[in-house]
């Protein structure tokens, strides 16, 4: 399993809900996404950074999903992302009441 962290500025002339209706409008792209699990979108709008967190089976999905035209379509939209990948370890779901421990 495979976390990504994507942080991106958000211009001071977007506001919250802007901000938000945009996110709206990108969900459909990424329903259909191989191997995305999950994704979480954020906003801080003190500091005004946006982005996502993203679960994926494997690196490779993750990588291809962020590839270089995604990466120029959120910096002509927001500004240059950041994107961080990490191992997931372990997975726990209290909604669902699972821990999945990575390659058990």
């Amino acid at each position: 399993m495979i976390s990504v962290v994507i942080n991106f500025p958000v211009p001071e002339d977007i506001t919250p809900e802007a901000y938000k209706d945009k996110m709206k409008d990108t969900v459909p792209r990424y329903q259909n996404i191989p191997g995305l699990m999950r994704k979480n979108y954020i906003f801080n709008e003190k500091s005004r950074v946006g982005g996502g967190i993203y679960s994926f089976d494997n690196l490779e999905d993750a990588k291809a999903c962020f590839d270089e035209a995604w990466q120029k379509r959120v910096e002509a939209n927001f500004g240059k992302p950041e994107i961080t990948y990490f191992d997931t370890l372990i997975e726990l779901d209290n909604i669902l009441n699972t821990v999945k421990v990575n390659d058990e």
